[in-house]
């Protein structure tokens, strides 16, 4: 009876894993082909290699605004499943009304800090630009970039309850809304582009996620909807822990992903910027494509460790090696095309360095290999290979980036952030085989 109940739970899991890869092949890849005209259309809204090159360099500053919970946001997913599992839901309430009053106490002292000092900070000396109303637009981005990820707590839970698919879809709304809205805006004319872009962006996101706690909590998540007498102050140990985990490997993952950004405009300049994001954002298709099939692992992981299921943990593994190998050959066909695909994409004036192609291509399957192995190993709460390595590649990468950088330009800093990535992803497979061998 007990077997035939696991297989039941076994059966569920898989075909939940198959329905969210599914759906977020669908919804993703709708705001991807969306994201992509974004990109083409935020361009041409520009209209200048330097504005658009200090504006992907600003959206890539904005991924060090998701570290600013503490990493409680993966922290309330890796406990949620566990509540989830063991049907829990009252528990399941106060946990989820708890994070969201931490993360909007969090929220609101980095605002006012931020306020605060930000009169001393010289934004266009660290983005390397002369744009006369940047701290400005710094405003409007940091500010609703804080709103947003208190409302985007949402998305955790709904990873938790293995419907990875929703953020799939709310993305999607939100990626829409910015592209009509910049058509709209072009169409009619617009005085200042930069400040129009941040508000365009920022307020969207905003909109959308708000929409997004409404709706799922007035339905789907009703029964662990967060209310103020729920808040237990002193009850978030597990959360915290958990938390201040994920929260250093986030400040090293985005490190290591972000600092490519910030070297090429320091030390070559904002039109290097946009040669690199331009090669970056054709392979990103692979690395968006992999979070498509490998995210919803995360949570499945999860739930298949809590009940101590490492068979098929293994299974998902070895197959997860074999989907790599197809990465690795569109890889190949994209370097041989990419030109061609970026002449159609973007312009026909585009043109990357074959060098950036190819070593761009080496980095975003770096990234794929360790995203493979990284959903798991958050998932059991294992963090200190992933902290260790991240460490070392750091110290190794980012001197190797500005030494290469400044003799062979884009290509040199590649090499280096390619050096960053490589003591995880040997270690990486080594440690999951021992965990799963251990148990």
């Amino acid at each position: 009876m007990l077997s035939r109940k696991l297989n039941l739970k076994i059966d569920d899991r898989t075909k939940q894993m198959n329905k969210n890869v599914i759906y977020n092949f669908v919804l993703k890849g709708m705001a991807f082909i969306v994201n992509l005209l974004y990109i083409r259309v935020s361009y041409n809204f520009f209209n200048d290699d330097v504005l658009f090159g200090v504006w992907m360099t600003i959206l890539t500053f904005l991924t060090f605004i998701t570290m600013i919970d503490l990493g409680l946001g993966n922290g309330l997913r890796n406990e949620l499943i566990k509540l989830i599992a063991t049907n829990s839901l009252k528990n399941a309430q106060i946990l989820v009304s708890t994070t969201y009053f931490y993360v909007f106490l969090i929220v609101s002292v980095i605002s006012l800090v931020y306020l605060f000092f930000n009169s001393y900070i010289n934004w266009n000396q660290i983005l390397n630009s002369d744009i006369t109303n940047l701290k400005f637009v710094m405003n409007i981005t940091i500010i609703t970039s804080l709103i947003n990820l208190f409302f985007g707590l949402i998305f955790s839970i709904s990873n938790a309850y293995q419907k990875n698919y929703i953020f799939g879809f709310f993305n999607l709304l939100s990626n829409l809304l910015i592209v009509i809205l910049l058509i709209i805006v072009e169409l009619k004319g617009v005085g200042d582009q930069i400040v129009v872009m941040a508000f365009i962006y920022g307020t969207s996101n905003i909109i959308v996620s708000l929409l997004a706690n409404l709706l799922l909590f007035k339905h789907s998540f009703r029964k662990i909807k967060p209310q103020l007498n729920k808040i237990r102050v002193y009850d978030g140990k597990n959360i915290i822990k958990s938390g201040i985990n994920f929260f250093f490997l986030q400040v090293l993952i985005l490190l290591i992903m972000s600092i490519n950004n910030v070297i090429i405009l320091k030390i070559l300049g904002p039109t290097y910027v946009t040669e690199y994001q331009l090669a970056f954002r054709l392979f990103n298709i692979l690395v968006v494509v992999a979070g498509i099939i490998f995210s919803p692992l995360w949570s499945a992981y999860r739930d298949a460790y809590i009940r101590k299921d490492y068979v098929w943990m293994t299974k998902v593994v070895k197959r997860n090696w074999l989907i790599f190998l197809l990465f690795v050959i569109v890889s190949f066909l994209l370097v041989c095309f990419g030109n061609s695909i970026l002449k159609v994409w973007i312009n026909e004036k585009v043109s990357v360095d074959i060098s950036i192609l190819i070593l761009t291509a080496v980095y975003s399957l770096l990234i794929i290999w360790q995203s493979i192995h990284a959903y798991l190993l958050n998932s059991i709460n294992k963090f200190s290979i992933q902290i260790i390595t991240f460490i070392i590649g750091l110290i190794i990468g980012i001197p190797s980036s500005i030494m290469l950088g400044e003799i062979m330009g884009v290509p040199g800093v590649l090499l280096g952030s390619i050096s960053s990535l490589l003591l995880f992803s040997i270690v990486a497979p080594y440690k999951i085989r021992k965990e799963l061998e251990k148990n």
